[in-house]
């Protein structure tokens, strides 16, 4: 099946964090099923109704005049500096461990990505045929490739890099 919110938060919640065995930080990229808020945790944007802006304004104590503009409200909103809080952050605060998202577009800082990219370049540059069936062949071939002395320098260069942030 194709991943989604409720697989991943399962997979996560049932198998991966129990299989820690002590605190651990676990890096999320920016896939859209790692970025789920609940409802209850949704800070107003400019596409939500004024009525909703004034409604979470009252939950979280901010005083406003109901006279206001829209644009007025959002700008109490913004004010506050609250940032989302995802569903997932929250399923690995409850296990005691603690979450680290990766900024947008930043696949550099990300050493899977880095390992994909090889496969894929592993991939592409003795595929022949283009047929799924040989497609999967040497896929598994250049992931067979990947050694830990490999992922190693792969988790060297992130950390490398993120001394240069």
């Amino acid at each position: 099946t194709e991943m989604n919110r409720l697989i991943f938060r399962d997979w996560l919640a049932n198998t991966l964090l129990p299989a820690l065995d002590r605190p651990s930080c676990i890096v999320m990229d920016n896939a859209s099923y790692h970025n789920v808020v609940a409802h209850a945790d949704k800070i107003p944007t400019s596409s939500s109704t004024k009525q909703d802006v004034m409604a979470w304004l009252a939950k979280e104590n901010i005083s406003f005049c109901c006279n206001n503009f829209k644009t007025e409200l959002l700008q109490l909103v913004r004010q506050t500096k609250k940032s989302k809080i995802f569903i997932i952050d929250k399923v690995i605060a409850e296990h005691g461990h603690t979450s680290l998202r990766l900024p947008p577009y930043h696949s550099h800082l990300n050493p899977i990505e880095l390992v994909w990219a090889a496969v894929k370049g592993q991939v592409a540059a003795v595929n022949k045929t283009f047929k799924l069936r040989d497609v999967k062949v040497l896929t598994r071939d250049a992931l067979a490739k990947i050694d830990i002395e490999y992922w190693n320098k792969c988790e060297e260069h992130v950390l490398r890099e993120e001394e240069a942030y």
